[in-house]
């Protein structure tokens, strides 16, 4: 390492000398920094930026004065043999993203969609995959295989690869894109770094916003046990007792002191109240050292943050019939509060330059407490409603991976390396309190509503385990003067999943003075007095497909060679053999030996072709040929009933369910200039054969399942660039301009029988936009610590919902957003850094729509937030507080 940092300085000052220098001459002969960037290449593997800063002569003397800053850039997108896009640290300090998510949907081709889910070519995460440092990462979510990517923290990760053409050593289930989340690497120098923010919502902080009672702990992001499950309600399920009255042929329930005694256990809170909102906030804190003996080397690095967010929003939603006929038509006013804690270790061991050994380490927990209420007619019975939801919803995930690599003597760098990791997601979320009363008379009196089953109150929690373990063979070879390589390797993949949910509801319908009860606040209706008289009685309403337990396990092996075919061609081809053992098994928590059980076997072949032409030393073309898959997701494949909780809608899985193939055609011409300049432009074609797609079941009311359709085509074109403005003007050297515009167009192709249930049989794929956009102005001035960005994001209209039986399809509006960043060092204070950030500064609408009538609209909030840090360390500060 002292040998790689002696040749870089020593590369950054014959730099520094070459490059020339501002300057201005002012009445007090004061000096003003100036900063030219570049990025010349050095090697395959190190490129370099530098600056100079003169002073201007004075009528006594000639005074000349030279600061050097440099760090290691390496230009991975124009040395990968794939088309792919990276995303540096460094980039995304400066657009200011707290979140890999946010982050991502900069990125040509990327789009966030609902609940801050990454869609890559307007494909959603059927057809993408993420992986942590090369493992696949569990899920905490319980429809979906991928984590949700607002959970990762930008100040945990090094960089993030975009590759958007497929190459054998990653997983076969894949057409959209990869990323891969690549967390700290090992420093250089020691490090400890502090800092903190503090924000501003609109319409949310200082304002009063909906809360109820939980626990005392909630800051924290864990609940103190208010919201469990009661001990008593607990120690009859383990002993294998029914929530139910116990008869002759059900021997298994309880007896009516002890239903009585269950229905106590429950705390009665069920009120929603309104209190001030105080400002959202984070601290966080990373360090890092490197201990150099002898020619080995020992490292670690560690990272904790606390983020605490809350939200107001009020939104106007309604569904239509197919003649446009407003059915229910209502006001849905919530308040979110968003706990995050997140933290990061990472060791690792360099032994001489031939062995090197990494452990990380991360846990990530966002927390999110949610009190809403529902005004209007919900129900579309033509009398209004309010309908209340209180919810706790706490999301981890833990992920541990040792990795290492070695030099074995079959050429000079030939390379075997290896990986193990273990990830635990889950998803817990006690308690989830839903009431409705109406008003059925029209004259402002609410009743309880007994028998809409909206009374419920919901225990579910969701276990997702995975192993990974993967070795890589790597040999490189020399042709025509170039460097080649071939690899091979096997990888191993576990995943293990259960769900499980139980659902209770209080009911009156027995008792002689229900109207006594109808309009009373249900505090006063589930009293101990009113349970014990039996005029209120506890019921189990889990439903038989409220759970399930599915696993797959994956097995591959991947072979890949790349050449140089001429002096200024190179080539790749290779393959993935994938074997697929999956189950899903849905059971009656009380008959857990009653179960539907779904199943798919099967072994693919997954060949892929690319290949780079080297135009000149500034230009190259690519091209790629792969074929992959897409699965199903457990639930999917599951043929039994359940409710959708990020649609709100009931879903009937399906046992037939086919695993998707993929055809992948892909272009890209490149252009790279001396300081970093570059542009892009590039096109794609995706065939999708047994495409899968959520559609509604004409033979039932509002219930929605899954099924392979015939076909689809996907069809794109990217553009993107990237420019410092010293073109214009040297005083411009210092600021850059980059964007890119992503057009996608898709079919959709159906067999004459599923025509008859499409509204349109024209139309997009579901989630696709049309047009995807980014613009960002930049600054940056190392010397100072100062950076700059303004940035806007705009994603075309899409399908939101798909149209059936005569209704339209539900378009999510086209809608943009533009942010800013600034952050810079304190003058005079060594180590200090101030920063601030101003999100979706334009305000804006955000609207859904069906034939013109407006389904779903709401405001979208203008936020700003300060952030301090301080750090301690002999280089600049380039690590900032979690905004």
């Amino acid at each position: 390492m002292k040998k790689h940092n002696l040749l870089m300085a020593s590369l950054i000052a014959v730099l520094s000398i070459s490059a020339f220098a501002e300057d201005e001459v002012t009445s007090d002969t004061e000096t003003e920094d100036a900063m030219v960037s570049a990025e010349d290449e050095v090697s395959a593997e190190e490129e370099v930026i530098a600056s100079e800063e003169t002073e201007a002569e004075t009528e006594s003397s000639e005074v000349e004065e030279l600061d050097v800053i440099g760090y290691y850039i390496p230009n991975e997108k124009k040395e990968t043999t794939q088309i792919s896009n990276v995303l540096s640290f460094e980039q995304m300090s400066k657009s200011g993203d707290s979140n890999a998510g946010d982050a991502l949907a900069r990125v040509s081709g990327l789009s966030l969609g609902s609940n801050k889910k990454i869609i890559v070519r307007g494909l959603d995460d059927r057809y993408s995959q993420a992986l942590l440092d090369g493992s696949i990462l569990p899920s905490p979510e319980p429809n979906k295989r991928i984590a949700p990517l607002d959970l990762f923290p930008t100040n945990f990760m090094e960089s993030i690869l975009v590759q958007k053409t497929y190459s054998p050593q990653f997983p076969g289930e894949y057409a959209g894109g990869l990323i891969e989340l690549r967390s700290k690497t090992l420093p250089d120098l020691p490090f400890w770094r502090f800092g903190g923010s503090i924000g501003y919502t609109e319409g949310t902080t200082f304002e009063d916003g909906k809360t109820y009672d939980g626990g005392s702990y909630d800051w924290t992001g864990f609940d103190d046990g208010t919201r469990e499950l009661p001990d008593t309600i607990q120690g009859y399920i383990d002993a294998g007792r029914e929530i139910d009255e116990i008869t002759i042929v059900d021997t298994d329930g309880l007896t009516q002191e002890q239903l009585i005694e269950a229905g106590k256990s429950f705390n009665n809170n069920y009120s929603v109240k309104e209190e001030q909102n105080l400002p959202n906030g984070s601290i966080s804190t990373s360090f890092g050292n490197r201990w150099d003996v002898g020619l080995n080397s020992y490292g670690l690095v560690g990272s904790v943050s606390y983020k605490n967010s809350t939200k107001n929003q009020s939104e106007t939603r309604a569904t239509y019939a197919a003649a446009g006929e407003a059915i229910e038509d209502y006001d849905y006013d919530y308040t979110t509060k968003t706990i995050e804690l997140n933290a990061l270790v990472s060791g690792g061991i360099e032994l001489g330059f031939d062995n090197s050994i990494k452990a990380t380490m991360m846990y990530l927990r966002n927390t999110t407490d949610t009190a809403a209420v529902k005004n209007g007619d919900i129900l579309g019975e033509g009398y209004d409603n309010i309908e209340t939801r209180l919810e706790w919803v706490e999301r981890s995930l833990f992920t541990s991976q040792l990795e290492g690599k070695h030099y074995v003597p079959i050429t000079d760098t030939s390379e075997f390396s290896w990986r193990a990791n273990y990830g635990f997601g889950q998803r817990n979320a006690p308690d989830y309190r839903t009431t409705l009363f109406e008003d059925r008379e029209g004259d402002g009196t609410f009743v309880f509503d007994n028998d809409s089953g909206v009374n419920t109150r919901e225990y579910s929690e969701i276990d997702d385990a995975i192993t990974n373990i993967g070795t890589r063979l790597d040999i490189p070879f020399l042709r025509f003067q170039q460097e080649g390589r071939a690899y091979a390797g096997l990888d191993f993949s576990s995943t293990e999943r259960t769900s499980d949910t139980r659902r209770f509801t209080f009911n009156w319908e027995n008792t002689l003075n229900q109207a006594d009860f109808d309009e009373l606040p249900l505090e006063e209706v589930y009293t101990s007095e009113n349970i014990e008289n039996g005029a209120v009685q506890l019921f189990d309403a889990t439903q038989a497909t409220d759970n399930y337990k599915a696993d797959k396990t994956i097995t591959a092996g991947y072979f890949q060679i790349e050449s140089p075919i001429l002096f200024n061609v190179s080539a790749t081809a290779g393959f993935r053999v994938e074997s697929t053992d999956m189950s899903v098994s849905t059971f009656d928590l009380d008959d857990p030996d009653n179960k539907i059980k779904s199943t798919i076997n099967q072994t693919d072949l997954l060949p892929v072709v690319t290949g780079t032409w080297q135009i000149n030393d500034s230009m190259q073309l690519r091209g790629a040929y792969s074929e992959t898959l897409a699965r199903p997701s457990f639930r999917e494949l599951s043929p039994s009933a359940y409710y959708d909780i990020e649609f709100g809608d009931p879903v009937l899985g399906n046992d037939e369910l086919e695993v998707s193939n993929i055809t992948n055609y892909d272009a890209r011409l490149e252009w790279y200039g001396n300081q970093g300049d570059s542009w892009s432009i590039g096109g794609f074609y995706k065939r999708f054969d047994n495409a899968i797609e959520r559609t509604v079941l004409v033979s039932a009311d509002n219930v929605f399942t899954y099924t392979n359709i015939k076909a689809a085509n996907n069809l794109g074109i990217e553009l993107e660039g990237f420019y410092y403005l010293s073109f214009l003007s040297d005083r411009l050297a210092n600021y850059s301009l980059s964007g890119n515009l992503t057009f996608i167009d898709s079919t959709v192709e159906f067999t004459d029988e599923q025509k008859g249930l499409q509204t349109n049989n024209e139309r997009a794929m579901q989630g696709q936009s049309d047009w995807l956009a980014n613009l960002q102005f930049a600054y940056e001035n190392i010397n100072k610590g100062t950076t700059f960005a303004l940035s806007y994001n705009y994603t075309g209209e899409r399908i939101a919902t798909v149209g059936t039986d005569g209704l339209e399809d539900i378009i999510d509006e086209a809608h943009g957003s533009v942010d800013l960043s600034y952050k810079s060092n304190i003058p005079g204070w060594t180590g200090y850094q101030w920063g601030f950030k101003a999100s979706n500064i334009l305000g804006g609408e955000r609207k859904f729509t069906q034939d013109g009538n407006v389904t779903r609209q709401y405001d979208e909030p203008i936020g700003f937030s300060i952030s301090f840090t301080r750090a301690w360390e002999d280089v600049p500060v380039d690590i900032y507080a979690d905004e």
